[in-house]
């Protein structure tokens, strides 16, 4: 069963010294040229039974391999593995079933993942019942055992992913709305200007830097807050729609954060706003705690990210709420954040597909879905987003 792993380690040292040929290095020749008489004796013991002879021939192997130069051993570091592996073999067949399991742990440190070969390698038979080699076993078995990936992969779906929020009895967010007695900021008046009371107290709680993300472990809406209060710092518009958005989930709406972005992929210039769903309204509206402001059609109708989008492409009329500013310094107009700004990044959007507390730092569970047309091929695509050219169900349209 070692010829394999013998027939690789020869292949991977003959094609070394090619390389070697050009390097002109006669460490790295005399090493190569070792390396190939050495084998084929280890081979001879295998197949002559002589494991104490395969055991020194491979022991004077790594002897040698310690003894070269760190960026010479950088060269050769991927036959390590096969080294150890036919240790661990000529151990497992001596009967020391210590030195056979340590070698075969220093195998797999060294990138050995053959878990069919070593399943069925009679070999390693002296060592097959120790917990220690089920758990080795194990570890490379997500790398090596191709049908059981395969078995663990899961199915395939019809289905794209769907948009959860998070509900507001949840105790994060019961503790959140306690915090900043939430009831109170949002106020007793219709259900519009409660969403807009939230969005002008945000945006006036916290400054806006453009630059700065607080560098915490956990993007919640008190721990933002905490730190922005503590460092006397404004923070940036993703964490400030973060903010919001807890806000809004705490108080039982449904929110999501949404990354709006160009077409450019070489432009990191990006914006973060809410979405919001209006019962009374029956819709979703935009919310920009950020530039203190919301869209709006020539009757006055609050507008949802999309029919804004739609709106700018057919040349229909938008507008902005009068209050709009930055940081209560500088007041905006609509051509000022519609035309010259929020235009470039209406192209293709992203967000989380779950609306929860800290959502943003838990990606391996809560995958992204994009919003991208039809004829943009990106060149940079994120594993773990699913990208749609369906608005109607990006953007939940009843």
């Amino acid at each position: 069963m070692k010829k394999i792993s013998l027939f690789i380690v020869i292949a991977l040292f003959s094609a070394h010294s090619v390389n070697a040929q050009n390097e002109n290095s006669n460490q790295k020749e005399d090493f190569e040229s070792f390396m190939g008489t050495v084998f084929q004796q280890v081979g001879k013991c295998f197949e002559e039974k002589d494991y104490l002879c395969a055991k020194n021939n491979l022991l004077e192997v790594e002897n040698k391999y310690l003894m070269l130069g760190k960026d010479k051993q950088r060269d050769f570091s991927g036959s390590l593995q096969h080294v150890y592996y036919n240790l661990a073999c000529a151990y497992s067949m001596q009967g020391n079933t210590e030195e056979a399991l340590l070698s075969y742990e220093k195998a797999i440190k060294n990138g050995y993942s053959n878990y069919n070969h070593s399943k069925n390698d009679s070999d390693l038979d002296n060592i097959r019942a120790f917990p220690r080699f089920k758990e080795l076993q194990n570890s490379i078995r997500e790398k090596g055992d191709y049908t059981y990936i395969l078995q663990k992969s899961g199915p395939y779906s019809k289905e794209p992913p769907v948009f959860t929020y998070q509900p507001p009895g949840a105790s994060e967010l019961q503790i959140l709305k306690k915090y900043f007695n939430l009831d109170s900021i949002a106020g007793v008046g219709n259900e519009t200007s409660r969403i807009l009371n939230l969005m002008t107290w945000a945006h006036n709680l916290i400054r806006h830097d453009g630059n700065f993300m607080p560098p915490i472990d956990k993007r919640t809406a008190i721990s933002l807050y905490e730190y922005a209060k503590e460092h006397d710092k404004g923070i940036n518009c993703r964490a400030l729609a973060i903010f919001l958005n807890e806000c809004y989930l705490a108080m039982g709406f449904k929110s999501r954060f949404i990354t709006c972005l160009p077409k450019d992929e070489n432009d990191s210039d990006c914006h973060v706003i809410n979405m919001v769903y209006s019962e009374t309204l029956n819709k979703w509206v935009w919310v920009d705690p950020t530039f203190n402001t919301w869209v709006k059609d020539e009757n006055g109708n609050m507008l949802g990210i999309g029919e804004v989008r739609k709106r700018l492409i057919e040349n229909s009329p938008v507008f902005i709420s009068d209050d709009a500013n930055w940081n209560n310094k500088i007041k905006y107009t609509k051509e000022m954040y519609i035309d010259s700004y929020m235009s470039k990044n209406l192209y293709w959007f992203s967000c989380t597909a779950s609306s929860s507390v800290d959502s943003d730092m838990i990606r391996e569970y809560n995958c992204k879905i994009a919003l991208v047309p039809h004829n943009y091929y990106q060149k940079n695509r994120d594993s773990l987003t699913y990208y749609s050219h369906d608005e109607d169900y990006f953007w939940e349209n009843n």
